[in-house]
């Protein structure tokens, strides 16, 4: 069967239905209730609901790149300024995949740990963690160990990386950031430096993108 509409003046636009559908079943599509917004997509909910989404798998990436240095002692969780991103999903069902690389510094007497965590607003997103570092840890932050080379005269760079796929599940404006705090101790975390070198051309990136659900 064949459903035909006439143009005003001229032409029409067809739509055929398939000669025969899933074990004879009748098929029922919905179209939504409203117009979509530019390069949205007419989707299917698998229930004969159709709406509106947005074409790609990749729908937005941004990242935010820290090339100069902060240091801080704190055993409590502190934000790490330029490690910032606010999004807002285009698409409630979309995930985010938020990948980070922080460059971390110590001198060689630095016996303490470093962890970094990633949050959503002020709220802790569970990234793997790297056990036996700390007994007080609840699964929400990376730990970076730093360790000493024999005869104890050397500084320390690591490279703390993770990332993690989240489903944030609505289209509210979110702030994505990532926090540093040491273990205990008279020590400080060191971020794009080390001891005596606070400037050596590191950058640590927080990287932002959004998929398609």
């Amino acid at each position: 069967m064949t459903l035909k509409l006439n143009g005003s003046s001229s032409g029409s636009v067809s739509i055929d239905a398939p000669a025969s559908t899933t074990g004879g079943a009748d098929v029922t599509l919905k179209l939504p209730v409203a117009d979509g917004s530019a390069s949205q997509l007419l989707k299917t909910d698998g229930s004969g609901n159709l709406g509106w989404g947005t074409g790609g798998k990749i729908v937005d990436i941004k990242q935010a790149f820290k090339t100069d240095y902060f240091t801080s002692s704190s055993t409590s969780y502190v934000d790490i300024p330029g490690l910032t991103i606010t999004h807002t999903l285009a698409d409630s069902s979309n995930k985010l995949l938020l990948t980070f690389h922080v460059v971390m510094g110590a001198a060689w007497w630095n016996a303490s740990v470093t962890f970094i965590q990633l949050l959503k607003d002020s709220t802790a997103i569970a990234v793997p963690t790297q056990s036996g570092l700390d007994s007080g840890l609840t699964g929400t932050s990376m730990a970076c160990n730093y360790s000493n080379n024999a005869n104890n005269s050397s500084v320390n760079v690591s490279l703390i990386t993770a990332s993690y796929l989240y489903t944030p599940g609505d289209t509210s404006s979110h702030t994505y950031k990532l926090q540093g705090k040491v273990s205990g101790g008279a020590y400080n975390f060191r971020v794009n430096g080390v001891e005596g070198y606070s400037t050596y051309g590191a950058t640590s990136t927080l990287t932002l993108m959004e998929v398609a659900g």
